[in-house]
């Protein structure tokens, strides 16, 4: 069974497939996030990718890592942004079932 993870920041987002019945890792790679585009161009182009990710890889189960927030940091709209779009894609998606976390 193949499994995603994900870890965004504000212009790259982190991914792992995984193998579990191999028990190896399949790929490890950045997404780069173009930076000509405009903030819903960002967002289009990262669920498209990460939906053709899970298609290409027939990834049935996924995680994503979220930001930690504290309260004297401000934080990042466009990571946050960005996390909120992977998580639409886990949802638009046919996984399985799918984990948020810190």
């Amino acid at each position: 069974m193949n499994t995603l993870g994900l870890r965004a920041s504000p212009s790259t987002v982190y991914f792992c497939i995984y193998d579990s019945t191999d028990d190896s890792i399949i790929n490890l790679e950045q997404i780069a996030i173009p930076n000509v585009f405009e903030t819903p161009e960002k967002l289009k182009y990262l669920r498209i990718t990460i939906l053709d990710i899970i298609r290409e890889y027939e990834v049935q189960k996924a995680g994503i890592r979220l930001s930690e927030l504290h309260p004297s940091a401000k934080p990042n709209v466009t990571r946050i942004q960005f996390e909120g779009i992977i998580q639409e894609a886990f949802a638009s998606s046919s996984l399985q079932s799918y984990f948020r976390g810190t």
